[in-house]
C-alpha cells in the first residue's frame, strides 16, 4: 500500500499539494518514499542524490532564516503570501493596509478641479436659464436737440438718457449711467476724426469733471458726411441730467460747454460777424475793414485754450498813378487785443497794388482771447517804416 502524501510540511507544517516535490517555505523533500523511489529511477540515482542531498541536507537555519514559519491559514491566504515571497521584489504586493492612497495634497487637487468644472458650467448654463442674469434697468430719455460746431463739424445733441446700468455698454456700471446719442454732420472741406475720448467729458454740479467711459464710434467723417454715435459716462442716477454739462474739446483746446437740456442756449459758441466798414491809410493805400467774424474753429481746426479765430475782410484802393508795393501783411498787419498784440494765422492781401486799383479784396486772420471784445487794427511795421499808421478801432 502506498504511503498517504502528507497534507503539511513534516518541518515547517506549510500546506502542500500532491504534486508538491519539495517545501516551498523550508525546501524539505516530502515526496513518499515510493514516489522518491519513482523519481529516484527516472532521473537516475546521481542526479536524485543531488537534489536529495542540496535540498533535504541544507542547514535547517538557512530556510528558517530566509523563510521563517507562518501559522498555518486554512483559507489558502498563506499560498498568496508564498508567491510573494518567491517574486521579484519590484512585483511584490504589499499588504492592502500598506497599498499607496491618495494623500491630502491629491484629494485637494480632485475638489478643486470639480469646483472648477462645477463653476464652469454654471457660468454657461445659468444664463440659458435665465438665473443670474443682469436685466436692464429702466430708462429714462430727454429729446435735447442741440446743435454746436466742434472743430467744423456740426454735433447736434439728440437726446440724453438715464439708467442704473446699459446692458449694451461692455463697460457699463450698475448703479448709475448716462447716454447722450449725438449725430455729426462734417462741414468742412475737409475729412475730420472726432476722438472722443479726448474731447468728450460731463461736468457734474460742484464741478466735477468725469471722463468718457464708452463710445460706440470715433468717426472719420468725410467732407459733407453724417454719423451717429452713443456717448457713455458713469454718473451717479441721483444727479439729473438737466444738472449735467456735456463739455467738448481737449484740455489744450478751446472747450465748449452745453447744458443738457432741451434746445440749451449755446449762442455764445456761434460763429459771429458785424459789419465795421471803416478806413485807414497806410503806405499811402487806402484799407477798408468791412467785416470782422469771430468763430472757435477754422478750417477743421478748433482753437487753441483760452482763444477764437477774428478773420477781417478788406477792400483796398490805389490812389496813385503808380503801383504800390505794400509787402507781406504778415509784417505789418496786427491786431491789439486786451494786453494781447498779435499777428497773422492767414492773410491772403496782395503784396501788389496796381496804379487807380479800386475795392481790392483781401483777408486776415488772428487768434485772440475768448474774452475780449474791444479791439484794434494796426498797419504798421513792428520797426518803423517812415509812414503813419493806421488804425481801425471795432467792437464785436
Amino acid at each position: 500500500m502506498a504511503q498517504a502524501f502528507p497534507r503539511n510540511c513534516p518541518r515547517c507544517g506549510a500546506e502542500t499539494i500532491p504534486s508538491q516535490r519539495f517545501c516551498g517555505r523550508c525546501g524539505l523533500s516530502i515526496l513518499p518514499p515510493d514516489r522518491a523511489q519513482q523519481v529516484f529511477s527516472q532521473r537516475g540515482p546521481r542526479e536524485a542524490s543531488e537534489d536529495s542531498f542540496s535540498l533535504a541536507h541544507q542547514p535547517p537555519s538557512t530556510f528558517q532564516e530566509r523563510y521563517p514559519a507562518r501559522p498555518l491559514n486554512r483559507d489558502h491566504s498563506d499560498l498568496t503570501q508564498q508567491e510573494d515571497d518567491f517574486a521579484p521584489p519590484s512585483s511584490r504586493r504589499g499588504p492592502p493596509s500598506q497599498r499607496r492612497r491618495p494623500g491630502l495634497i491629491g484629494i485637494a487637487l480632485l475638489v478643486l478641479a470639480l469646483v472648477i468644472i462645477l463653476g464652469v458650467a454654471l457660468y454657461f448654463v445659468l444664463p440659458l436659464l435665465g438665473i443670474g442674469k443682469a436685466s436692464q434697468s429702466t430708462i429714462s430719455t430727454t429729446d435735447l436737440q442741440t446743435t454746436i460746431n466742434y472743430a467744423g463739424t456740426d454735433i447736434t445733441l439728440q437726446n440724453v438718457q438715464q439708467a442704473n446700468n446699459f446692458l449694451d455698454d461692455p463697460m457699463t456700471h450698475s448703479d448709475g449711467m448716462l447716454r447722450v446719442h449725438v449725430q455729426e454732420t462734417n462741414k468742412g472741406k475737409n475729412p475730420t476724426t472726432l476722438l472722443y475720448p479726448n474731447i468728450a467729458h460731463v461736468l457734474l454740479p460742484g464741478g466735477k469733471e468725469v471722463s468718457l467711459l464708452y463710445a460706440t464710434n470715433n468717426p472719420t467723417l468725410a467732407a459733407g458726411e453724417t454719423q451717429t454715435t452713443s456717448l457713455d459716462f458713469a454718473v451717479p442716477a441721483s444727479i439729473k441730467a438737466n444738472k449735467i454739462i456735456l463739455r467738448l474739446g481737449a484740455t489744450n483746446e478751446a472747450r465748449m460747454d452745453i447744458p443738457l437740456q432741451p434746445h440749451a442756449d449755446v449762442s455764445k459758441y456761434a460763429t459771429k460777424s458785424i459789419d465795421i466798414n471803416k478806413t485807414a491809410s497806410y503806405f499811402s493805400l487806402n484799407y477798408q475793414v468791412t467785416q470782422a467774424t469771430t468763430q472757435w474753429s477754422l478750417d477743421g481746426q478748433q482753437a487753441p485754450k483760452g482763444m477764437r479765430y477774428l478773420t477781417l475782410t478788406f477792400k483796398i484802393d490805389n490812389p496813385l498813378l503808380q503801383s504800390v508795393i505794400a509787402g507781406s501783411p504778415f509784417d505789418y498787419m496786427q491786431v491789439k487785443a486786451g494786453t494781447q498784440t498779435v499777428s497773422p494765422q492767414q492773410a491772403n492781401v496782395p503784396i501788389t497794388f496796381a496804379s487807380h486799383v479800386q475795392g481790392q479784396d483781401g483777408s486776415a486772420v488772428f487768434l485772440v482771447p475768448q474774452d475780449t471784445t474791444t479791439m484794434t487794427l494796426l498797419l504798421s511795421t513792428k520797426d518803423g517804416d517812415g509812414f503813419d499808421p493806421g488804425t481801425v478801432n471795432f467792437t464785436i
